[in-house]
Parts: structure tokens; C-alpha cells; sequence
């Protein structure tokens, strides 16, 4: 082990002495020459692994005796300089998942559907213009993960991965989604941030087991119509959009726990949301609101709400009723006085008033926390 650093060597000596089945040799940021720029043969050695974690590193390649680990069923060579997927790969038939993102890869070998077994594939973070039909034959694919590549459209050979609960493609140059995404039907997670979406009208229709959506970062005007018809739906992002309204049939998504729809152009709260009543996590924050209705009071399960870089003038006294607030983000207002009353919100632990024109108390007492405040009003009424 000439060549391995110390840290690799005593993780290596332990997996082996107790014959343990996993060995991490992800590099821990302390120095940066302390990275391995070469696979140690003495892994190979060690024919038992399920799972080898070599990510974080500067590997160019990856030695041939990689084969003889026939029992591994998780391999991580993610953040290395591989600019190419060794063939010597696509012999480990064990394996169930494969970490390969944060690399140089260009394209993906057809020899990849020899990996039959696998169930999680991570491609993101490369420099792959499509995704190739060959990763569409490995039917036991359930997860897929390709952001921050150059993906320009998603193939129709995807629908062959009728297990597929988890898809990951934000982070590239996609400006539509077919309309044949909608037969994924397993689909859970979905992630599409960060393109060049504008129209993604019907994509969505037969998503019915879908929880999670990320659509964020992209150049929405409307919220789709497929989306307000998906009944598990609990998790909902349209951050960094161009919305300037919330469609009125939002409110059939009454699972929805967590939306987020900040950094977009609303001038008022949507009414429509207000029949989320099942909501946790409410962002509002980098809008153009002036005011909070009342009717904000009927989301009584609210526990983090973000009103932060907004035009708000004051904070109106019906907020109290929202009793499970833990977190209220107010920052980059116009408040000049803060209320006794927001005292009274008795589980909140969290307040962040930054960048208002506060008096009421001074900015240096309200930045302190929602403790300071309240010992700020005490004192007021002795």
C-alpha cells in the first residue's frame, strides 16, 4: 500500500480483521493530497464486501480485480475524474445500486443492462446529452437520478421503466415534458427544477401515486391543470417561477403538507390555498404582498410560514390563531412596530425580522429571537 494514505490503510486493516461487509473510503476533506488517485489492490482482497464507497476522490479508472468483489451490491465512484465506465463494471451482476455522478462521462456503454439487478442508478452531474435507451432496459430500475447534466428532452423508452418511484432530472435544458411521462404511473418523486420548462400542461394526468413535485427554477406562467388533480400529492415546489396567480383547483390537492411558492409575482395570498388546511410549510417569501387576509387563519396547521421580502407594513392580530407556528419569517419588510401580540403565538421558537425599518422594538432587540422580544415586552408593561 506504497502509494494508499495512512487513513485508507487503518480503514482497510479494520474492514478485513473483522470482516466486515462495507468499506467507506470516501475521502473526508482534511488534505486535499491526502485524496486516493488509485484504487489499493488490497480491496480486492476482500471478496465478502456488499458495499464500497470510494467516492471523493481522484480516481481516473478502475482496476480489472474489481471483479473478483462478485458479492457487491452497492458500488459509490461518485466525485472522481472517470471519463469513462470501466467494462469490468458490468460484470459485478450482484450489484443494486451504482453511484457514478460527479464525474466526466459523455455517454453511458450499452454493457450497462448486463447490471440487471439494479435498482438505483445515479448518472447526474456528467456531461450526458440524453439519456440512453439502454438504461431504459433495466426494468428493476426503481430510482434514477440525471441532474446537472445536458439533457435536452426525456427519450420515450423511459415508459419501460414501469418501476420507476423515484426520478431525478432537475439541473439541465429541458423546455417540455412529453406527455408520455404520464404512464410512470409508480412514479412517488419527481424532479424537474432548474430547466427551461414554460408549458407542461398534461404531463401529469395518471401520476396519481405522486407525493413529491419539484418543478422551481423553471418559467412557469400557470400551475398545470394535471398537477391539481393528483390526489396523494404532499409536497409541492414552484419556487422561482413567473407565476403571478394560484389557479383556484389547487384546492383539490388536500394532502398537500409542504408548498412552496416563493420568488414568483403574487400580489396577495391566493385565496385557493386556504382549503389546504392540511398545510405544514407555507413559502411566500420574494412576492409583492402588501397585506396577510384573515382567511390565512383557516391553515391552523401551519407550522413554518415564510413571509420574508415582501412589502408588508404590519402584522395583523389575527395571526395569534395560528397556535402551531414554530417558525415565522418576516425579513425584508416594511415593519416599523412589532405587535405584543405576536408574543402570544406560545410554540413559536423561531423569528426572523432582518432587514425591516423596526422601532418598535429596536432591530437590535427583535434580531436577538422571539425570547428577547418577549422579555422585551414584559419590561414594557412593568
Amino acid at each position: 500500500m506504497t502509494n494508499t494514505p495512512e487513513w485508507a490503510i487503518e480503514r482497510i486493516r479494520v474492514t478485513k480483521n473483522n470482516r466486515l461487509d462495507r468499506l467507506n473510503l470516501f475521502w473526508v476533506p482534511w488534505d486535499e493530497n491526502e485524496k486516493l488517485t488509485e484504487v489499493p489492490l488490497e480491496i480486492f482482497e476482500l471478496e465478502w464486501l456488499r458495499e464500497l464507497y470510494l467516492s471523493h476522490n481522484q480516481l481516473t479508472t478502475i482496476p480489472e480485480s474489481i471483479t473478483n468483489l462478485s458479492n457487491l451490491t452497492s458500488l459509490d465512484l461518485s466525485d472522481n475524474q472517470l471519463i469513462e465506465i470501466p467494462e469490468c463494471i458490468f460484470r459485478l451482476t450482484n450489484l443494486t445500486k451504482l453511484d457514478i455522478s460527479d464525474n466526466q462521462l459523455t455517454k453511458i456503454p450499452e454493457s450497462i443492462t448486463h447490471l440487471n439487478n439494479l435498482t438505483e442508478l445515479n448518472i447526474s452531474d456528467n456531461q450526458l446529452a440524453e439519456i440512453p435507451k439502454c438504461i431504459t432496459h433495466l426494468i428493476n430500475l426503481s430510482k434514477l437520478w440525471s441532474w446537472g447534466n445536458l439533457l435536452t428532452e426525456i427519450p420515450e423508452s423511459i415508459t419501460y421503466l414501469i418501476n420507476l418511484v423515484e426520478l431525478g432530472i432537475s439541473s439541465n435544458q429541458l423546455s417540455n415534458i412529453p406527455e408520455y411521462l404520464t404512464h410512470l404511473t409508480s412514479l412517488s418523486q419527481l424532479d424537474l427544477s432548474d430547466n427551461k420548462l414554460t408549458d407542461i400542461s398534461e404531463c401529469f394526468t395518471n401520476l396519481v401515486n405522486l407525493t413529491q413535485l419539484d418543478l422551481s427554477e423553471n418559467q412557469l406562467t400557470a400551475i398545470p391543470k394535471s398537477i391539481t388533480n393528483l390526489p396523494k400529492l404532499a409536497e409541492l415546489n414552484l419556487s422561482e417561477n413567473r407565476l403571478t396567480e394560484i389557479s383556484e383547483s389547487i384546492a383539490n390537492l388536500i394532502n398537500l403538507t409542504e408548498l412552496n411558492l416563493s420568488h414568483n409575482y403574487l400580489k396577495q395570498v391566493p385565496e385557493s390555498i386556504i382549503s389546504l388546511t392540511n398545510l405544514t410549510q407555507l413559502n411566500l417569501s420574494d412576492n409583492n404582498l402588501k397585506e396577510l387576509p384573515e382567511s390565512i387563519t383557516c391553515l391552523s396547521n401551519l407550522r413554518l410560514l415564510n413571509l420574508g421580502d415582501n412589502h408588508l407594513t404590519k402584522i395583523p392580530e389575527y395571526i395569534i390563531r395560528l397556535t402551531n407556528l414554530t417558525l415565522l419569517s418576516l425579513w425584508g419588510n416594511k415593519l416599523r412596530e412589532l405587535p405584543e401580540y405576536i408574543t402570544r403565538l406560545t410554540n413559536l421558537n423561531e423569528i426572523y425580522l432582518n432587514d425591516n425599518p423596526l422601532e418598535i422594538p429596536l432591530l437590535e432587540v427583535a434580531e436577538k429571537g422571539i425570547d428577547c422580544i418577549r422579555e422585551y415586552f414584559q419590561k414594557v408593561e412593568k
